[in-house]
């Protein structure tokens, strides 16, 4: 047994789940599949798991240069002890993509959670491009009570204001607590030195930011001096 707080993982198949070779168990149209959510699809849709999939397709005809991202989605089509499959992801997978100014260049980076009542609650990054040239990222939220509904979506912008025009943040990681006060975990570094803090309102629709916490700093001369991000939800271990 593992000590308390601790977990353990294993590789379950030496080949992607998702990816353009044969070797894959799916096949993507998109040259560029990565940075999936993990979700569990409502009972409508067979409580499946499915992955919410960041994809890009080149910018034009005949070019190498990754154009907007959007979101697609792939759910598990075998359930297996030593392997997982996977829906193939064609271009007409895509669930959420940009259809806003702030996201121009693309909608990127999806965390996915639950609120108590169901809807899913989806974090991005959308990437605007500055008249200067420089990309603003803007942590976003969405909401659904599907997310494999392309037409379900309802957005509410940016969480947070831009200071002087400008802003960077994203990588939005929540930690629902349906008894107490949810967290917000989220940036990348790159306007501070680690990962900021912020607690959700009732309605997880706004968020506070916790001044002067820094949950992960980065860490001088050591392998995240450049950037810290977080990563997939955290899950709570205990009370």
């Amino acid at each position: 047994p593992l000590p308390p707080g601790q977990a353990a993982a294993s590789r379950m198949q030496a080949v992607p789940v998702l990816g353009r070779g044969p070797s894959a168990t799916a096949t993507t149209a998109f040259p560029y599949s990565y940075n999936p959510s993990w979700f569990v699809s409502p009972q409508a849709r067979g409580s499946r798991g499915c992955m919410l999939v960041r994809v890009q397709n080149y910018s034009h005809a005949g070019s190498r240069t990754p154009g907007p991202s959007s979101m697609a989605a792939s759910c598990i089509t075998a359930d297996g002890d030593k392997y997982l499959s996977f829906e193939d992801l064609p271009f007409g997978s895509v669930v959420f993509g940009p259809s806003t100014p702030q996201e121009q260049q693309g909608t990127e980076d999806p965390r996915l959670a639950k609120r108590p009542d169901g809807t899913y609650l989806m974090f991005y990054t959308a990437v605007e491009v500055a008249p200067n040239g420089a990309s603003i990222a803007r942590l976003s939220l969405a909401t659904s009570m599907d997310p494999l509904n392309p037409a379900g979506w309802t957005r509410y912008g940016a969480l947070f204001p831009d200071v002087d025009g400008f802003q960077f943040t994203k990588s939005g990681a929540l930690l629902v607590n349906p008894t107490g006060t949810s967290y917000l975990i989220f940036g990348s570094s790159s306007l501070y030195n680690g990962l900021q803090v912020a607690t959700a309102s009732p309605d997880f629709l706004s968020y506070t930011v916790i001044d002067d916490l820094l949950l992960v700093e980065k860490r001088p001369g050591m392998f995240d001096s450049a950037l810290v991000e977080a990563g997939p939800p955290p899950m709570q271990l205990a009370d």
